[in-house]
């Protein structure tokens, strides 16, 4: 049976407003006749708050293994997301399948990396392999976390940029990828997302020379931070 754990990481003492509708209309929304089951899937849902977003993501994934879900979907706490959202990722049967969601201070870039590039996803469909996104909106097949080894979330120096630690999102994906998975963002949805900051940052605000710029400097190495969230 299909049964999911809806897991949100937190550092703050109160969720944004547009994130909670979001929730709950996720939670709420149908799925079985979209998913061809006979019965709803099993959803619960749990957060852990600290200023350890690492102990967070970990404890979340100990109580998912503990209620025995076949899956995790991440949400952190200050996007938004259409209701549909998880029914859209399930139906790509992958062990790993993302949104791209943007940054939320200027410039504003895609968050998905691949080959040190950002990608965007105004004007692509479908799925695309990448090599890592912000753990923002994800889900993630249980299993994955039996075949990636402990720890599987840490900030760490990073040796490919100066003076720069790796957030805790890059360093899982690095690990899922040298375990053998793929990471795979679903371009349709990423376009649906929304990151709250003092405004709600999204894929339609992204200038293509700033984007160009922002790759460039990425190559060059002169870009002190490859940083998915800002």
């Amino acid at each position: 049976m299909t049964a999911v754990l809806i897991a949100v990481p937190t550092g703050r003492s109160g969720w944004a407003p547009d994130f909670t509708m979001s929730l709950l209309e996720l939670l709420t929304r149908p799925m079985a006749a979209d998913l061809g089951l006979p019965e709803e899937p099993i959803l619960r849902w749990s957060y852990h708050r600290s200023s350890n977003v690492c102990q967070n993501r970990h404890n979340l994934v100990r109580g998912a293994q503990k209620l025995g879900v076949s899956h995790i979907l991440w949400l952190d706490d200050d996007m938004t997301f259409p209701a549909d959202t998880l029914v859209r990722l399930l139906k790509h049967d992958r062990d790993i399948v993302t949104a791209n969601c943007t940054t939320r201070a200027v410039p504003i870039v895609p968050t998905a990396i691949k080959r040190n590039q950002r990608i965007p996803s105004i004007g692509r469909r479908g799925l695309e392999i990448i090599d890592q996104v912000g753990l923002a909106v994800v889900l993630t097949r249980l299993e994955v976390f039996e075949n990636v080894a402990l720890p599987w979330f840490l900030f760490v120096w990073d040796p490919e940029f100066p003076d720069t630690y790796m957030t805790e999102d890059c360093y899982f994906f690095r690990k899922a990828r040298a375990a053998g998975l793929d990471v795979w963002v679903d371009h349709d949805v990423s376009q649906e997302i929304g990151h709250i900051g003092e405004l709600e940052f999204s894929h339609g605000m992204i200038d293509v020379k700033e984007l160009a710029a922002f790759n460039r400097d990425a190559l060059l190495g002169r870009r002190e931070k490859m940083r998915l969230v800002e």
